[in-house]
């Protein structure tokens, strides 16, 4: 009973881009009584630490093809820093410019001791079962959208930040008596989008996001362009289909005529019956900012890869650098192995008949 009835979870992270407005204010209000209060505490480098290997080794359970390493961010957690100063359990609203484009998790606690960041981090990821991958959706009546912050493939950044409120207002601990420990993350880019997956399901760091197939731990390594001692030869990951090549300096994959994609599985066509000057998207439009949709939809004609209508799936094998080679094949030791057994257990089993 005591775990349960002491410390709760009280928010979840901002699903869109502009939460609601109920608490347009809370910065003003806030700032104007911070003379008033003890500062936030901002983590030390070992619980820095603590924080992003605790983020970092979730994001490696997922099974992801284009997880991000996350790292963390000092102008993040100075942010933060002030929001959890402001003890209320809320998020910031789209009036708070300066948290455009940012994700956030909260956590308060009444527990004696000092903050456990590493069970706020696992308690918010343990909303996964609440989650479903194929709809995007949440169970009914549950929250996961702390859960999915943490797994957002394309965020490589966070900040965290703790505070001892009395009270911590806007929560049920806001009319009682007892100190409040509250837990403030944050994270960049933002993820939580509207009716997008999280991450893509796939071999690590098979299709990362820059195009490079670095891996660290099964996570995209954005710290990598090219070779060398931080990023050996080894820890390539990527895997180039149909007839593509893997540069060994960049780990990227160079796709053969007719294929474009991270790692050269999408076909090179237009996707869209608006390419064209006769049917609407000009090809004028390619390179204006405001028209991007048209170079995502139209790649033949912008040019981004070169049409091959005798460009066939499968016609060459996978190329794949030396880390995706050593999970293949440490895969297939096992089924191999598996089989072995299934036949000694087999073979063991007649004979005791």
């Amino acid at each position: 009973m005591l775990s349960y009835t002491l410390m709760i979870l009280v928010a979840a992270a901002a699903v869109m881009t502009s939460p609601s407005d109920a608490v347009s204010d809370v910065i003003s209000v806030s700032r104007s009584h911070r003379a008033r209060r003890q500062s936030a505490t901002r983590l030390k480098p070992e619980q820095q630490k603590v924080v992003v290997d605790r983020h970092n080794t979730l994001r490696a359970l997922e099974g992801a093809s284009n997880m991000e390493l996350m790292s963390w961010n000092d102008s993040l957690a100075e942010l933060v820093a002030t929001w959890s100063e402001g003890c209320l359990y809320k998020h910031p609203t789209k009036k708070h410019s300066e948290y455009t484009g940012i994700g956030q998790n909260l956590y308060a606690a009444t527990t004696p001791g000092p903050v456990n960041l590493t069970f706020a981090i696992q308690l918010w990821y343990d909303e996964k079962p609440d989650y479903t991958y194929e709809t995007t959706k949440c169970v009914d009546e549950k929250k996961c959208g702390h859960y999915t912050a943490i797994v957002w493939a394309s965020t490589t950044h966070v900040g965290c930040a703790h505070h001892v409120c009395n009270p911590l207002k806007e929560s049920r601990f806001a009319k009682g008596s007892k100190p409040t420990k509250f837990v403030v993350c944050n994270y960049s880019p933002m993820g939580n989008v509207k009716d997008q997956k999280p991450y893509l399901k796939g071999a690590a760091c098979s299709k990362c996001p820059n195009g490079a197939g670095w891996c660290s731990k099964k996570l995209c390594n954005n710290k990598c362009s090219t070779r060398g001692d931080d990023c050996p030869w080894s820890s390539c990951a990527a895997v180039c289909h149909n007839c593509a090549t893997l540069d060994q300096q960049t780990c990227r994959c160079s796709c053969a005529a007719g294929w474009r994609g991270v790692d050269c599985s999408v076909p090179c066509e237009d996707t869209s019956t608006h390419c064209g000057d006769n049917h609407g998207y000009p090809a004028k439009w390619c390179d204006m900012k405001d028209k991007y949709f048209v170079r995502r939809d139209c790649p033949a004609m912008c040019g981004d890869c070169t049409p091959d209508p005798d460009a066939k799936p499968g016609k060459c094998p996978p190329v794949y650098g030396p880390a995706a080679l050593a999970a293949t094949s440490f895969i297939g030791v096992h089924q191999v192995s598996l089989v072995f057994a299934m036949v000694v257990v087999s073979l063991t089993g007649s004979t005791a008949l």
